[in-house]
């Protein structure tokens, strides 16, 4: 069994964000999978969490719904519990700053490389051995603020790109299940 993590924000204000790519990549797996995330209620230490997931019979998809990108790490590791599901058996799609725009790479362990989901979910876990299929957004335009800039829409010239990015980091994700 795996667990396929796509990170992002809720809320419509962020859908198309670069921050969102996880999400979006996660949407593409889904329907190549012909399974729809929805919310169920899971208990973990005696208490009942509300979370978002799909299930097959050897993968489950989820998001860091209800919580924001930087709280990744507590739902992650609550689905983690829940399934017993090992860190080795993690995968996790996010936006990378550091890499071109619409470049996609596996990478297994390693730091955070400054993004917070990824810082979250590390914390949490208390490892850092697990798989990340990264997408590049590249680095923000001359001064601005990397914070302001992942929060921001593509460029109508970025979407062509963009939508090839997420069908191979969604193909990525599934052949790391496929080892």
């Amino acid at each position: 069994m795996h667990l396929i993590v796509g990170l992002g924000n809720p809320g419509k204000e962020y859908e198309n964000t670069r921050h969102n790519l996880g999400f979006m990549a996660l949407a593409s797996i889904a329907s190549k999978l012909s399974v729809e995330l929805g919310w169920h209620n899971i208990r973990i230490n005696l208490t009942r969490q509300k979370l978002h997931y799909a299930k097959t019979d050897n993968i489950i998809l989820a998001d860091n719904q209800p919580l924001f990108m930087n709280e990744a790490g507590r739902v992650v590791k609550n689905l983690m519990k829940h399934f017993k599901i090992e860190p080795s058996q993690l995968i996790v799609i996010h936006d990378d700053l550091d890499m071109e725009l619409g470049k996609v790479k596996i990478k297994e362990g390693g730091g955070s490389g400054g993004h917070n989901g990824l810082k979250s979910i590390i914390n949490h876990l208390g490892t850092n051995d697990f798989y990340r299929v990264k997408i590049g957004i590249g680095r923000p335009p001359g001064r601005k603020d990397p914070a302001d800039f992942v929060l921001e829409d593509f460029r109508k010239s970025e979407l062509e790109e963009i939508d090839l990015s997420i069908e191979k980091a969604a193909e990525e994700a599934l052949s790391i299940v496929n080892l």
